[in-house]
């Protein structure tokens, strides 16, 4: 296995375990939470590695979106800080999967059971995410970091 550096290197480990998984058929109430936690990392890989705070005010509003797990805090940051485009087919799909990292994993009022329709959005969500993202990175370029 390589060595995992990066958001996008722990998103990816876990993207294929997750299709290796979805693709053989298999359901699992944690595959709702593993789609929210990839489509996660995948969009903080763009944060940590290409926000430039110019100031200590624009560092701390990054350094709180990078402590965030819900997936519209990190698409909005891309969007109106970052000032990056992302669809409205992208938007939906990541507020599909967002709150599964809990609803799926806890018991309690706002728990949830895995369907198959649901397990089939995650699955999109994170294909569209990964996907935004490379895009994104071979239009910025890629990094020293």
């Amino acid at each position: 296995m390589a060595e995992l550096r990066t958001y996008k290197d722990f998103a990816d480990n876990s993207y294929a375990y997750f299709m290796f998984a979805y693709d053989n058929g298999q359901i699992f109430n944690e595959m709702g939470a593993m789609a929210q936690s990839i489509c996660e990392r995948y969009l903080k890989h763009l944060i940590a590695e290409y926000a430039e705070p110019e100031n200590d005010s624009e560092s701390d509003i990054k350094e709180r979106a990078l402590r965030s797990h819900n997936l519209r805090v990190l698409s909005n940051f891309l969007r109106h800080n970052m000032e990056l485009p992302m669809s409205k087919t992208l938007i939906t799909s990541l507020n599909s999967v967002n709150g599964f990292y809990f609803s799926t994993r806890y018991p309690g009022e706002d728990s949830t059971t895995l369907t198959r329709e649901e397990l089939d959005e995650c699955a999109e969500a994170i294909q569209l995410c990964k996907e935004y993202v490379e895009d994104t990175i071979n239009q910025l370029g890629t990094t020293d970091n």
